[in-house]
């Protein structure tokens, strides 16, 4: 068959087009050209980060002939997402992949596929349809050619496009993301009514997009610690005061995030210095390795002068051969009173040896540490101790959390899902995350499934010690009443009562 020029892209030469492509990345470049009116460049230059999968969209930054820079946003379809989600699961498999890398690497200077790459793809898509000389202008233009058949304002299509010429530009304002959504899911590319049909009858489970395996979006911005501004304004100002405190709450509230949200904010500060202790317990290994850093970092001339050739496992091994007082001393002498702020990441099973360093501690450093709960024989270190009381997400911030977290999920009835999961975690966030992660195991969340699964580790606990001892007590009674009523069995149900009393 000769092969001819083409101008123009059917739909029908488009799903052809796609139908001929195999190869999970040429198809995925295709996609994007196709369902979001991409230019070539726009699409070979796109990072994990320029997708935020919980909305469902793609943010842009317009590549123009002129100097005019902005960021447009465009809704990414159902297909199109699935087939990202296809994409980067065969990639990732169970390791993360960060925000910041090309979704289309390449050993080019560049690191990633340039425009030529695309044409020469598409061409050889094309030479099994008999066309040639397919440029991705036409694919962006069948876009266009498509939006305004379904009856989209102009001015929508040339926010999506981010086209610049004087033309198109009928409205200089951006268009809300919402609106552009809900002109996006007016089309489709079915190639039939049955197609159409099929599908309602039979819906594609939602393909879910883990953050353990894809690390964008949720974990931007470092350590969760949602639902907690008011207790991160009260940290941050008793270390601003020089104040120890300790963060007291059940396992899986966010103690611990919340104390590496805190290190991670202070990284940079000029005014806070930051020194952790990563085990209350072993503290000798420890303390040994935090002088050596401190002589480093604040008298280099020192450390030289004392370990001349040295290497730094050497000079802790040295340093190691003191008693751990010895060493906590010279830690005292050799820092500036409140110029370190101390982080210990609880302290519950802390040893007797530990305590009589923190009490040498508390007075010299700022100490920040997290605890579920202090045995009283071991709590005189904290006498001095701000308490933050960490509590269970309020039902607010539980069901905000649990909606961030259930991105990409195909759930039947959201409100009979969220729910379950505030009933069965009482606002806990590590239960709260366990169970969505249960559930994206599930192909499709029904509502009998939505029942079927519990989690009952962050249930609140009562001691019924005392209601047990009570009762106990009140059965044992039974043994005296016996010679008032002359009963012999509340005779023998008092004596049981005792003996388990």
């Amino acid at each position: 068959m000769e092969n001819k020029q083409l101008h123009y892209l059917s739909e029908e030469k488009a799903n052809q087009l796609l139908n001929a492509v195999k190869n999970p990345r040429h198809r995925l470049i295709i996609m994007l050209l196709l369902d979001c009116g991409l230019r070539a460049a726009e699409c070979t230059n796109l990072k994990y980060s320029n997708f935020n999968f919980k909305d469902r969209t793609l943010h842009v930054k317009n590549v123009t002939k002129t100097n005019r820079e902005f960021n447009r946003c465009i809704p990414i379809p159902g297909r199109l997402y699935r087939e990202l989600g296809n994409f980067i699961h065969s990639k990732t498999g169970t390791d993360s992949i960060g925000s910041e890398a090309w979704l289309f690497p390449s050993k080019t200077d560049l690191g990633h596929l340039n425009r030529t790459t695309v044409n020469q793809l598409l061409n050889r898509a094309f030479k099994k349809l008999a066309l040639a000389n397919l440029e991705p202008h036409l694919l962006r233009h069948r876009f266009a050619v498509k939006q305004l058949s379904s009856g989209m304002p102009v001015h929508n299509i040339k926010n999506l496009l981010g086209q610049s010429d004087i033309r198109y530009m009928l409205k200089d304002k951006p268009i809300p993301v919402e609106e552009l959504k809900k002109n996006v899911d007016k089309w489709s590319y079915l190639n039939s009514t049955l197609q159409r049909l099929l599908t309602k009858l039979f819906p594609k489970p939602r393909l879910s997009i883990s953050p353990t395996s894809i690390d964008i979006n949720l974990n931007a911005g470092g350590p969760v610690t949602f639902g907690r501004k008011e207790v991160v304004a009260q940290l941050n100002d008793l270390v601003s005061r020089k104040i120890n405190c300790v963060i007291i709450g059940t396992i899986g509230v966010g103690k611990s995030h919340l104390l590496e949200a805190f290190e991670e904010s202070v990284k940079d500060s000029e005014t806070v210095k930051v020194l952790k202790l990563d085990d209350a317990n072993e503290l000798k290994s420890t303390l040994a390795q935090m002088l050596i850093y401190i002589l480093k970092t604040d008298q280099q001339g020192v450390y030289e002068f004392l370990f001349p050739g040295y290497d730094h496992t050497k000079a802790v091994n040295t340093v190691s051969r003191g008693t751990i007082l010895h060493i906590a001393k010279e830690i005292i002498k050799l820092t500036e009173k409140k110029y370190y702020t101390l982080l210990i990441d609880n302290v519950d099973q802390i040893s007797l040896k530990s305590v009589k360093i923190l009490d040498l501690f508390k007075d010299h450093f700022t100490i920040i540490t997290t605890a579920r709960a202090i045995p009283v024989a071991r709590s005189s270190f904290i006498w001095n101790f701000e308490i933050i009381r960490l509590q269970p997400l309020k039902r607010e911030f539980a069901l905000q959390l649990i909606h961030k977290l259930s991105y990409g999920l195909e759930v039947n009835d959201f409100e009979l899902y969220r729910n379950h999961i505030f009933e069965q975690t009482n606002g806990n966030p590590r239960a709260i995350a366990e169970i969505i992660e249960r559930y994206r195991k599930e192909p499709v969340i029904t509502n009998e499934v939505i029942r079927n699964i519990r989690h009952t580790g962050a249930l609140p606990e009562y001691d019924c010690t005392f209601l047990v001892l009570l009762f106990l007590a009140c059965v044992a009674c039974l043994r005296y009443l016996n010679h008032e009523v002359q009963n012999a069995s509340f005779r023998v149900l008092g004596g049981i009562a005792l003996v388990f009393l």
